[in-house]
């Protein structure tokens, strides 16, 4: 169980920061418990059974009190130290406000960190399908490199694309100029191997 603060000590946003430092899985857990036990009190003020807690009890160690922070909200939100063993939510309308207080606060931590953890899950597929974009996508390879925006690289594509249509449109009117000799990179002509024989020699 995380180190508790004494009543006095505790307060309801010092608690709070303390639980966001946890990692997502973890105090997801504990803001999804602690409403639930909360809002039971809430709901059911005259039901005694829930205002007491176990400290001992497996599965509130396991999602609450693992979580630093957690036993010192229910602190500042007006819990007390029954035994060494259970906490105890006085009963009264001082009590009562004091909790509403704490779970609004709860919730809205919650309901804000939980919209942070899906935007970082939503930024993290958007960069993965960019990659998988660019890995599929001959005309952004190393385009980063060059610094070619998206226009310029639409404007290459749409130039390739109009070669290509006019390359084929010209081979279905001249068939037979496919026999014929091309130009190949840096002068070389294709077909032609005189470039390849050694100087001086025959």
């Amino acid at each position: 169980m995380a180190s508790p603060a004494s009543a006095s000590e505790a307060t309801v946003p010092a608690a709070l920061g303390r639980i966001s430092q946890s990692e997502w899985a973890q105090k997801e857990v504990c803001y999804a418990t602690l409403l639930k036990l909360l809002g039971n009190i809430l709901a059911n003020p005259s039901v005694d059974k829930y205002r007491h807690l176990k400290t001992t009890n497996a599965t509130l160690q396991a999602k609450v009190f693992a979580v630093p922070g957690a036993l010192e909200f229910l602190l500042a939100a007006g819990f007390v130290q029954a035994d060494g063993e259970s906490l105890e939510m006085p009963s009264g309308s001082s009590a009562a406000d004091a909790l509403t207080a704490a779970v609004a606060s709860l919730r809205h931590q919650a309901d804000e960190e939980n919209m942070n953890e899906l935007r970082r899950q939503r930024d993290e597929r958007i960069v993965e399908e960019r990659k998988k974009a660019a890995a599929n996508d001959p005309f952004k390879c190393h385009a980063s490199s060059h610094g070619q925006t998206d226009a310029e690289k639409q404007a290459i594509k749409e130039q390739f694309e109009r070669d290509r249509a006019e390359f084929e449109a010209d081979q279905k009117l001249h068939p037979t100029q496919d026999s014929k000799a091309k130009e190949g990179k840096f002068g070389a002509t294709l077909g032609d191997t005189s470039y390849m024989k050694k100087s001086g020699g025959g």
